[in-house]
């Protein structure tokens, strides 16, 4: 199972929680005059479950300063957003610490650069994309200094391409 909250889901349950004004129950001195906007179209997403949210910083932090630490912050976005997007992909597997250790996929856990101290920004940016999700087309499952499959984007030498 994917592991993504939404924010309608944490909205029902602090709408249905007792509330100070009525213990029993919901709210109910909501005005009348009240203006409530449509929901948007894209749900907000948390990335990490809160019981992993601490391991899969760890892992998203050394993993962009194994694979590119001293890259720009749009590199380094790109990096983590491949992770993301094959966690919530059907073809790979669907937690952070799978996608990273899977076999074969990132140099960086076999040469010993996963294992280098992440600077600030490494925390930074792994802090931003659990929290925000990944910044690029979802689609985009693949980065190495090759072409994969359908270019999306060049980001500095790495390529970054769509799943076949």
């Amino acid at each position: 199972m994917k592991r993504f909250i939404t924010a309608a889901v944490l909205l029902a349950l602090a709408i249905s929680q007792p509330s100070m004004a009525n213990p029993t129950g919901p709210a109910t001195d909501i005005p009348e005059n009240l203006i409530v906007e449509p929901a948007p179209t894209e749900e907000l997403k948390l990335v990490a479950s809160y019981e992993s949210f601490e391991e899969d910083l760890d892992i998203m932090a050394h993993l962009l300063c194994g694979e590119c630490q001293g890259g720009s912050r749009e590199l380094q976005e790109a990096v983590g957003s491949v992770v993301l997007n094959r966690v919530a992909s059907d073809k790979f597997p669907d937690s952070i610490p799978d996608v990273v250790f899977q076999r074969g996929q990132y140099a960086c856990v076999n040469d010993g650069n996963y294992d280098r101290t992440p600077t600030e920004r490494n925390w930074e940016v792994a802090r931003f994309l659990l929290e925000n999700g990944s910044q690029i087309p979802e689609g985009v499952v693949f980065q190495a200094q090759f072409k994969q499959g359908p270019v999306w984007k060049k980001i500095d030498k790495e390529i970054f391409c769509y799943g076949k």
